[in-house]
């Protein structure tokens, strides 16, 4: 499945770059900052059709339209992951396919990054690789001077996970934050961040980059330290020894009490 899942992959990001900087219609699903736009509509339909022609037997969990078909083996789709920055002209996006097997957990998966035209890819205990190359990443072994990716919403568990972060900041580490999952632990499993902590997200979010971040080397868990599954939403990666530390920030913010502010910033009693 190694070349349709690549293929397919592509495809959908090829799709993306042709509505990028011209889409005009966006609407909102839950929230303000919840969106979904013509290009994932497109990109979801397309990756639909091919895994329908393909794999008819196959089940498929995907973002948009309330597509949930689990079956013995089952695709999650995020056809496009960053639709704020898409919409913004900002090429930090991604599209992102994962094959779940009932009996074997996660086959294979990938990410492509359009805008860069780079493909990420794992197959399970094959290892990871970016445009056909394995990569042979070192990662960080310590939090001092690491490089950490960290959601952009500071809202509920992320604004307490933040507060841990100010806490700790004499560690001397930087922070980025994408507006998107898949960026980040493409950067992270690819070397180029060092550690990635996500929460509040869907399976959808974290399922191919649970997959590559693992194959690349990286210890993936959920917020209790225990290794991430599909049911969990959050997800924790790093080298085995920085999650060690990782996990006792995510572990400390769970005792945090953050007040819960209005809209105009004051604390609700």
């Amino acid at each position: 499945m190694e070349k349709f899942l690549q293929e397919t992959i592509v495809m959908a990001g090829h799709i993306l770059m042709e509505f990028f900087g011209r889409v005009e219609s966006v609407t909102t699903k839950s929230g303000a900052t919840d969106i979904v736009s013509l290009a994932d509509l497109a990109s979801q339909r397309a990756i639909i059709e091919r895994i329908r022609q393909k794999c008819p037997h196959h089940g498929i969990v995907a973002e948009e339209e309330g597509v949930n078909e689990v079956r013995d083996r089952t695709w999650y789709i995020d056809p496009l992951d960053g639709t704020s920055n898409f919409v913004s002209r900002i090429p930090l996006f991604g599209v992102s396919m994962a094959l779940l097997s009932r009996q074997a957990g996660f086959v294979e998966a990938g990410i492509y990054l359009p805008a860069t035209d780079e493909l990420f890819y794992a197959v399970s205990h094959g290892g990871a690789s970016r445009n056909g190359k394995k990569m042979a990443t070192e990662h960080k072994a310590e939090l001092k001077n690491s490089f950490g990716c960290v959601p952009s919403r500071l809202t509920g568990r992320k604004k307490a996970f933040h507060t841990v972060l100010l806490l700790r900041s004499e560690h001397g580490f930087w922070l980025s934050s994408f507006g998107s999952t898949v960026v980040p632990a493409a950067y992270v499993a690819d070397g180029r961040k060092d550690w990635l902590a996500s929460f509040d997200n869907h399976p959808w979010d974290y399922a191919a980059a649970a997959l590559i971040l693992k194959e690349s080397g990286c210890r993936v868990t959920n917020d209790r330290g225990t290794d991430w599954t599909v049911e969990d939403r959050e997800l924790i990666a790093a080298s085995p020894p920085l999650h060690v530390e990782l996990m006792e920030m995510v572990l400390e913010s769970e005792t945090i009490n953050v007040p819960i502010t209005s809209v105009a910033g004051r604390p609700q009693p």
